[in-house]
């Protein structure tokens, strides 16, 4: 069973002086249970490659647009013959009623944890419509979210964030670098997680790095995700990319919060390559730049190996 990408659509407006861009992502989810996802289910269905990449996809095997895929989805969405999942990421970017609910969420976000609107680095409204019965597998995000339920109802299988059996380090380290199924479901996780039964105006919070799964009702499921993340969460997931570059160097690099000098210079380090973050692709563009020589001068010895 796999997640199939049918197509995808970007929809673009401007603001703030700024080009801003919303992404309509429609997947073909078969009865995927989460013990079904097999290395290679994940390396061709990752939602994170896809939404990173903001284009379209190969995946349509009939020659088929994606605007015209994305319509047949919605009108089908109710099809027992046709099961699919529909994500419209960062919905705020291009709609003033969805930005206003967004700006809401994280000004009570802040009343209520103390945090100051500085503090919070980035955040974004996600919607979900979703088929009947289908099963989002097993996986964790770089930044922690409230899902609310608008629509029939789903169940969400919530794990701890800071178990090292559950997530390893290395997995948190290739989630940062962009891989949004980097953990890894095993039988014995299945008594670890907290199940949460949503309906319409109810929801629940994931802190970050929670690994879940979601399950949706015999109705279809309509439910907002409001995406968050602190300046603090961004430095950590900056030792965390350092440390992924110097696992594949061959060194043994102390997690976060062991060192408290090796963090800050880690920390120095990737947010001076980076810049400031707008956006959520934004966390891996330091990771992206510090990697871009060692990818010139691989694919330049593949093409002069080609030539001989």
């Amino acid at each position: 069973a796999r997640l199939e990408v049918l197509g995808t659509a970007v929809i673009r407006a401007r603001g703030d002086g700024r080009a801003r861009e919303a992404l309509v992502t429609v997947f073909d989810a078969e009865a995927a249970s989460v013990e079904s996802w097999t290395p290679e289910d994940r390396s061709k269905s990752t939602p994170a490659r896809v939404v990173n990449k903001l284009e379209s996809t190969a995946a349509n095997a009939v020659k088929i647009s994606p605007e015209v895929q994305l319509t047949k989805a919605f009108r089908r969405i109710n099809d027992k013959e046709f099961r699919s999942w529909i994500k419209l990421t960062s919905v705020n970017e291009v709609d003033l009623d969805y930005d206003a609910i967004r700006r809401q969420a994280i000004e009570e976000i802040s009343e209520f944890t103390g945090l100051s609107p500085a503090e919070i680095t980035w955040s974004q409204m996600t919607i979900f419509i979703s088929s009947p019965g289908i099963v989002t597998p097993f996986h964790n995000d770089a930044g922690q979210n409230f899902l609310l339920q608008l629509r029939g109802s789903k169940d969400v299988c919530l794990y701890p964030q800071d178990d090292p059996f559950l997530v390893p380090q290395e997995a948190i380290e290739n989630l940062y670098k962009g891989d949004g199924l980097a953990a890894r479901y095993r039988e014995e996780f299945a008594k670890l997680g907290t199940q949460y039964h949503l309906e319409p105006g109810l929801g629940v919070h994931h802190p970050a790095l929670a690994p879940h799964t979601v399950k949706n009702g015999p109705q279809v499921s309509v439910s907002a995700a409001i995406a968050f993340t602190t300046l603090a969460m961004d430095d950590r997931a900056r030792i965390h990319q350092v440390n992924w570059l110097f696992r594949r160097m061959g060194l043994k690099p102390r997690r976060p919060g062991l060192s408290g000098s090796s963090d800050r210079i880690k920390v120095a380090l990737v947010r001076r390559i980076s810049g400031p973050r707008v956006t959520d692709p934004d966390l891996t563009r330091g990771m992206r730049r510090l990697l871009w020589p060692a990818k010139v001068a691989r694919d330049t010895w593949k093409k002069l190996h080609s030539v001989r």
